[in-house]
């Protein structure tokens, strides 16, 4: 785990840092004041020490008109900053303050839709996480921000099959944009097989329904039913609402179809004979 938010903390930065040069407009004086608070403020959040990155993101903001587009960058990390130290209402508002000065960075809306996830607002996180692949479709851990949302809705509410459709896309998607997140989670390959799964027993029942939607239940959900003595559909919302995410049902068939060969060929690697010694 502890490789798996370094790693993610150093792409993050990366763009950050990025992002922020590109928009320092002024002064030489104000252009090295503001980018050194913020600076110091990056590595001050690496280290956790929260409390004074928070001090520093407020120092550089200072420096700043409240229109100032550079404000933005700086915005989105303080939102970080006091959600890390706890304060996700702070952060959410922070975040969206950083979406609005500047619609052309996808980092403030990825950060959004993890803040509403945390808040079990999941139908405003997929609209955040679409914002932010409008912007950057290839940033993978958007598509991994996703496929938690999927995954969450799905354990909730149960499956239908436009649900894992979706899952399966941003799973596939985030293996595809970053080839060693199976070593970062582990647990990915087995939640794709999981999927994979569902979507044949809700191809199988929509035969026996006639078309009709029908949804299948995550075995979480049996299993917290069974414990409570309870029916499995007391314990899941009647409705999936599911916001339009803009992908087209052709792109997420394709994926599916790509997922299924990267299943085959695992197993069939599993399958191999073992070759004699010479």
């Amino acid at each position: 785990m502890k490789y798996r938010w370094f790693l993610k903390a150093i792409l993050l930065i990366g763009l950050w840092g990025c992002c922020f040069q590109t928009v320092i407009l002024g002064s030489e004086e104000d252009i090295s004041s503001v980018e050194q608070f913020f600076q110091k403020g990056i590595s001050q959040m690496k280290t956790n020490q929260l409390n004074e990155a928070i001090d520093s993101f407020h120092k550089a903001l200072d420096l700043l008109h409240v229109s100032d587009i550079r404000r933005a960058n700086i915005l989105d990390n303080l939102g970080l900053a006091y959600q890390y130290n706890g304060d996700l209402e702070r952060a959410t508002q922070l975040f969206q303050d950083a979406s609005r000065l500047n619609q052309k960075l996808p980092l403030p809306y990825l950060h959004l839709c993890a803040a509403y996830r945390l808040k079990k607002d999941e139908a405003q996180a997929i609209v955040e996480c679409s914002k932010a692949l409008e912007i950057k479709p290839d940033l993978f851990t958007v598509h991994e921000e996703m496929a938690k949302v999927y995954s969450i809705m799905g354990r909730k509410r149960g499956y239908n099959r436009e649900l894992i459709s979706r899952e399966i896309y941003h799973l596939m998607k985030t293996l595809q944009s970053f080839p060693d997140y199976v070593k970062v989670n582990p647990v990915a390959e087995n939640e794709l097989k999981y999927l994979l799964q569902l979507d044949q027993d809700a191809s199988a029942a929509e035969v026996k329904a006639k078309g009709k939607e029908v949804r299948i239940l995550h075995r979480d959900i049996k299993e917290r039913a069974e414990n409570r003595q309870l029916k499995p559909e007391d314990l899941f919302v009647q409705k999936i609402d599911l916001p339009d995410d803009g992908i087209s049902k052709a792109d997420k068939q394709s994926m599916l179809e790509l997922a299924k060969k990267r299943m085959a060929s695992e197993k069939s690697q599993e399958t191999l004979p073992e070759k004699n010694p010479v």
